[in-house]
């Protein structure tokens, strides 16, 4: 069975990172995969944004729990980077089809 959500809109079972602070949260999956993120836990307002703090914006998140109804995508072989705050994130690396 596949989990891509992309195809069945299901995700696949939840990675998660974490950060204290700005800075990269999840590293670049490789070539050919993105990251699909699907729940931010963040303890104060922070950005989520592709591989630096001046990358582009995928989601602005309020202090608290924002369960996504549905996931964001980084882009292709992109890294995610925080721009404050504790965050949590749950996602699934996927490959690109």
């Amino acid at each position: 069975m596949s989990y891509n959500y992309k195809f069945n809109g299901h995700p696949a079972p939840g990675l998660t990172a974490n950060i204290s602070g700005a800075g990269s949260l999840i590293s670049a999956p490789g070539a050919g995969r993105y990251i699909e993120i699907h729940d931010v836990l963040a303890s104060e307002s922070t950005t989520l944004r592709t591989n630096t703090v001046t990358g582009d914006i995928l989601i602005y998140v309020p202090v608290g729990s924002s369960n996504l109804s549905a996931s964001i995508t980084g882009g292709v072989n992109n890294s995610i980077f925080s721009t404050a705050g504790n965050v949590t994130v749950t996602y699934s690396n996927v490959m690109d089809i």
